[in-house]
């Protein structure tokens, strides 16, 4: 039996408009709440058009670099690569 090792890419959750983590599941992207945020995944690619604008960037990143979750945390400061939203 073989071990799959999945890459995760975390992100403030700055970088998602309000209201946070509601309405992944209207584009086909499954998404779980946490304590302090969001995990988002992946599985199979869906094409980028069926992607919401504001996650698209974030999404192309993801895939790039092989990333199937992408978790919104928090508690991770916000980078410069992706747009900031004020909550």
């Amino acid at each position: 039996m073989s071990i799959l090792i999945e890459k995760c890419l975390t992100l403030s959750t700055a970088h998602m408009p309000p209201p946070g983590h509601e309405g992944f599941d209207d584009f086909g992207v499954r998404s779980e709440p946490h304590e302090y945020g969001t995990f988002v995944f992946f599985g199979g690619w869906p094409e980028v058009e069926s992607i919401p604008a504001w996650l698209r960037p974030i999404y192309k990143y993801a895939r790039t670099h092989e990333c199937v979750i992408v978790n919104f945390d928090r508690d991770v400061e916000a980078c410069d690569r992706f747009k900031v939203y004020e909550w």
